[in-house]
């Protein structure tokens, strides 16, 4: 990784800003992007502290967490339960994961439309905030 991800994104962000018509970076030509961040995701077993699947992308970090996903499933194992960040709480996470147990951290936007696992979810984080977390 050559620039740290939130530095960078802020320094696109002042940038356009200052000068809205040339927002993109000088270093860009336009048929060709050069991709500055790997993303990895990683599914890790707290208890033994053992990764059990890792996914990486040069694209998205939503395609790391598929790849992730895709090893997990491809491995046999089930996991009893999962801790998502709010990037990942939302009810089409929530629902793709079946019977597994998820504790999310929700967005500031998120709302109680979606499965019943989804409100379920959100009422038990409502309901008793430090137990839950």
């Amino acid at each position: 990784m050559k620039k740290k991800y939130e530095s960078h994104a802020q320094h696109l962000k002042d940038k356009a800003k200052e000068n809205p018509d040339h927002g993109k970076d000088a270093s860009e030509s336009k048929g060709h992007k050069k991709r500055l961040f790997a993303y990895s995701f990683a599914i890790m077993d707290l208890q033994s502290s053992l990764y059990l699947a890792f996914g990486s992308s040069m694209k998205s970090e939503r395609e790391a967490y598929d790849r992730a996903m895709d090893l997990l499933s491809t491995l046999g194992l089930e996991m009893d339960s999962i801790r998502l960040d709010r990037y990942y709480s939302s009810p089409s996470y929530v629902d793709k994961l079946g019977d597994t147990k998820v504790f999310v951290i929700p967005k500031k936007n998120a709302t109680l439309n979606g499965s019943q696992k989804w409100k379920d979810t959100m009422k038990e984080l409502v309901a008793d905030t430090m137990s839950y977390l």
